[in-house]
């Protein structure tokens, strides 16, 4: 579904992507993990067109997509979410979700059928209840997940999650966890899923690809990558591996 080949990125001198390659099959859900500031999320910026790299092939579906404006991606099928949840304050949930329906889908809709689109993604997630009240109202953790039902609107093939689950309680971590489960088997969405809590993601996952310093050190089921002395000297740690 997603070929990622021979990827740079600058900014100045620094090289925040080195030469980074993978691919994702239809139905995987993927972990992306590394240190901060590895580049990870320039990574997603890169492949949902908000960013353009240097140097290196990104295909979609066999399509390139390397210089398509992000609108222009997001319609192909890939959504995402970032990591600070900016929601529209004063819009209602359930407008709020209309506004990405409309404006990112992969399919041109009417305000009603929009309107039928976003309940339906609010249902998804446990949200329907709150549809008539704004952001302002809403818990760390429900701004996540609204986060995520606005992806959903653009009816995406590929999910481009970044860490859905920094600042939530351990309970609140198991939810969300739940929850991506659920987008990847109950609709069939591809994911790829940065996330520094190694509990939830080593034990959710199919496949990790590891990022350091703008380069893959490594890639392979959660306990492959756990064992792997590259991974553990500039991430994991002794003692997470022997865990």
């Amino acid at each position: 579904m997603l070929e990622v080949k021979d990827v740079y990125k600058r900014f100045g001198g620094l090289e925040a992507l080195k030469g980074v390659s993978f691919c994702v099959n239809k139905g995987e859900l993927i972990g992306l993990i590394g240190p901060n500031g590895a580049g990870k999320t320039t990574l997603f910026n890169v492949i949902s067109g908000i960013l353009k790299p240097e140097k290196g092939i990104i295909k979609f579906k066999g399509i390139d997509i390397v210089g398509l404006k992000p609108y222009e991606i997001a319609r192909l099928g890939i959504g995402r979410t970032f990591q600070l949840s900016r929601p529209l304050m004063d819009m209602t949930l359930l407008d709020n979700v209309v506004v990405a329906c409309i404006y990112g889908g992969r399919k041109r809709v009417g305000l009603k059928e929009a309107r039928s689109i976003a309940l339906e993604k609010l249902r998804l997630v446990g949200l329907a209840d709150k549809a008539h009240l704004t952001p302002k109202s809403l818990t760390l953790l429900e701004r996540k997940i609204l986060e995520i039902s606005r992806a959903l609107a653009l009816d995406p093939e590929l999910l481009l999650l970044d860490e859905p689950l920094s600042g939530l309680s351990p309970r609140e971590i198991d939810m969300h966890v739940s929850l991506i489960k659920r987008i990847r088997e109950d609709l069939g969405v591809t994911v790829i899923w940065i996330e520094h809590v190694m509990r939830a993601i080593m034990g959710a996952v199919d496949r990790v690809i590891v990022l350091h310093q703008g380069a893959k050190i490594a890639e392979g089921s959660p306990r492959e990558v756990a064992k792997d002395s590259n991974v553990i000297k500039a991430y994991l740690g002794e003692e997470y591996a022997k865990g």
